[in-house]
Parts: structure tokens; C-alpha cells; sequence
């Protein structure tokens, strides 16, 4: 009974439950235990790095302490790859923002991809056309996608998206938020390609049920107002957004989880966008802060071009067609 005084056990008597006692003992002993392990650490220059150097311990004491430590604080500890996770995921409303993410010769690069697709791949609709790659769903609402291949030259951007999620899943020095499991786990195996003109713009929606709750967008040719609003409050005209995030040419943006769950999200159909600090989620990391726009808190007007953006997703459900046109899944 090395670490408890004798003097804490003279209320113990002959009546006592031996199994009570027992317990005492082995707390005392972890507590003792413990203590040792705090003192004794000391910090040693290995390879120009500071580590820790524990005394030696048998595993079992080592698990033993661990466990008692989880069971008296009620909650089982995160493993390290669970912690990591959670402190990328501490970005406003679950999104992450990368800037300049392909260079300005992969921008162009995509561009001129985009406009030889034949036309018979353009969908033209009031507000916008589009082009839809790889994996789609037969209709609208659909849970299940059909399977097909990414074009290479859409797939070498949906590699490089599942690359980067890797490598900030992988790096504990990582200050990238956002970064769902999904984009790790998948290769995106659709692409959604969107075309907007100046003046042109999408309603607040949400994304359909045939896709994993994770989306991620390339912009390319000119800059974006993407605005948010809470499901619960509804969007319209009158409708101010809940918040914003400005998506400059050659940038990735990815929404998961709260913000692509609960979030409607939708672009205004104006040819120039009126942004302050105060709305824009991702103002510095979007190129904003300037000395006069921060100081001041003037509005900057920015004038939009075309604008083409790529949106990579993950389908939750693939099927596959048959000899005789059938869906199997």
C-alpha cells in the first residue's frame, strides 16, 4: 500500500467488505503509479526534436490506467486519429477553403476542356447551362446513381481533391479545416459542370439524396457570392443570408455535414456582388484583407465575368446497367 498513508485506513474494520478493500488498494496503487509517470518525464533532444521519455511501466499498468482514467471521467478518450479529425472539423459551419488550389495553366487547361465538349452535353436551362460527368441518377430525386467513368481530365482534379484530403487527414501540423472522411475514403466519381454568365445565378437549394453529404467546388474564370441560409428560416428575395463565402478563380471549396445538411445554398442573379468582412466567412483567406476594406469596413464591389464550376461529389449508391439496359445493383 506504497501509495496511500496507513492513516487513511483506520476506519477500516473486520466488518468491512473485503472486495471494498481490495478496491482501495488498487486505486491507490494507480494513483501512486500515476504520479511516478508525471514526475518522472523529462524531455530529451532526439534528432533535434523535444520528446517525451516515459519510466518503464508493465503494459498492464499502463492499460489498467487508462482505463480507470476513462470509466471516472465518463467518456471514452478519443484515439489520436479521432482527435485529429475533430480539431480540422472546428471551422464556422463545417467547410473548409483553399485557395489558388490548381494554377493558372490548369485553369485554362479546364476551360478549353469544357467548351470542346460536344454539344450535345450541354443541358440549357433559364438561369444557367450544364454539363453532368460521371456517375448521374436517372431523374431527379433519385437515391441510386448510375455508374460511369470521370472523363481523365476531370479525374486528374477529383484525384488531386482525394490527394489533399489524405495529406490533412495524415499532417498533425495541419491547420486546413473541413476536410470530410468522405474525400479521403473516395475517389469523387461525378462531376457536376456549371456555367454562369454574368446576371446569372441558382435558387437556394439542397443537393439530392443520390450523393454522399459532402461537396466540393473548383471555380474557374471568375469569382462567386455562394450564400447560406438555414433551412428553418427558408430563403426568398427579401431574405437576407445567415452567411456568405467568396470563391475566388482557380480556389476549392468543400460544405459537409451542418452546412450542406441544414444550410440552403444559392447564388444571386446580379452582375456585380456588394461583400463586407462582416458577412463573408472566408474573407482573408479569400484575398480581402486589405488595409483600407479592413480599417474602414467599406463594401468592395467586385463586377463578375463567366464563371465555370466544377462540383466533385461522391455518389452514396452505384449501380450498374446490364446486357439488356437494366439497372443491377
Amino acid at each position: 500500500m506504497s501509495g496511500m498513508p496507513f492513516r487513511y485506513l483506520h476506519f477500516v474494520n473486520a466488518r468491512i467488505d473485503p472486495l471494498l478493500f481490495v478496491s482501495i488498494g488498487v486505486a491507490g496503487f494507480l494513483l501512486h503509479q500515476r504520479e511516478r509517470l508525471a514526475t518522472s518525464r523529462r524531455a530529451v533532444p532526439l534528432n533535434g526534436d523535444e520528446r517525451l521519455r516515459r519510466p518503464l511501466l508493465l503494459p498492464i499498468h499502463t492499460l489498467i490506467m487508462r482505463k480507470a482514467e476513462r470509466w471516472w471521467q465518463g467518456v471514452k478518450a478519443p484515439t489520436r486519429a479521432e482527435a485529429l479529425y475533430t480539431i480540422m472539423l472546428q471551422g464556422p459551419a463545417s467547410y473548409c477553403y483553399i485557395p489558388n488550389f490548381i494554377t493558372s495553366a490548369d485553369e485554362t487547361r479546364l476551360l478549353n476542356k469544357v467548351y470542346q465538349a460536344p454539344q450535345s452535353k450541354w443541358v440549357t436551362l433559364s438561369n444557367r447551362r450544364l454539363q453532368n460527368w460521371g456517375a448521374t441518377t436517372p431523374k431527379e430525386g433519385s437515391t441510386t446513381a448510375i455508374a460511369h467513368p470521370l472523363p481523365d481530365w476531370l479525374n486528374t482534379t477529383a484525384i488531386s481533391i482525394r490527394n489533399t484530403a489524405i495529406e490533412c487527414m495524415n499532417d498533425t501540423n495541419n491547420t486546413t479545416k473541413g476536410i470530410p472522411r468522405v474525400f479521403a475514403e473516395t475517389t469523387p466519381n461525378n462531376c457536376l459542370i456549371n456555367e454562369y454568365l454574368p446576371g446569372q445565378g441558382i435558387m437556394p437549394h439542397l443537393d439530392g439524396p443520390a450523393f454522399k453529404s459532402a461537396v466540393s467546388t473548383v471555380t474557374l474564370g471568375s469569382h462567386c457570392v455562394l450564400d447560406f441560409y438555414h433551412k428553418d428560416k427558408g430563403a426568398g428575395r427579401d431574405v437576407d443570408p445567415d452567411f456568405s463565402l467568396l470563391l475566388q478563380p482557380r480556389s476549392l471549396v468543400i460544405i459537409h455535414d451542418d452546412l450542406y445538411n441544414n444550410y440552403l445554398h444559392g447564388i444571386k442573379e446580379v452582375v456585380q456582388d456588394a461583400v463586407q468582412k462582416s458577412s463573408i466567412l472566408n474573407w482573408a483567406d479569400a484575398g480581402m484583407d486589405t488595409d483600407e476594406l479592413t480599417s474602414t469596413g467599406e463594401t468592395a464591389i467586385l463586377l463578375r465575368e463567366t464563371r465555370v464550376s466544377l462540383t466533385f461529389r461522391v455518389a452514396a449508391k452505384l449501380s450498374k446497367l446490364n446486357l439488356f439496359g437494366k439497372r443491377r445493383e
